[in-house]
């Protein structure tokens, strides 16, 4: 799985792209854990305190789709794309 970081969050996470494997089949809440673990201290720039409460000024797409509509229980592929997108990102 490609996970994406946009806008300033590009910066911040070592050039804006990382790969997960062997999340085929997981829950997006599960994979948001991961990530989240990943990120460490960082991780407070896109999560409020907690990987499954994503920050209001941080879009998270989930395949071009916002992840509100397909929510956290979403059971995502090898080959899908998370894309985290800052509110303010600039052109």
């Amino acid at each position: 799985m490609r996970v994406k970081f946009l806008g300033h969050l590009k910066n911040v996470f070592d050039g804006g792209l990382m790969f997960l494997s062997r999340v085929g089949g997981k829950k997006l809440r599960d994979v948001l854990l991961m990530v989240y673990d990943l990120l460490g201290g960082a991780s407070n720039e896109i999560f409020d305190g907690s990987p499954e409460k994503i920050r209001p000024s941080i879009l998270l797409l989930v395949n071009d789709v916002s992840y509100d509509i397909l929510g956290l229980d979403y059971i995502v592929n090898e080959d899908d794309e998370l894309v985290f997108i800052p509110a303010v990102h600039g052109g």
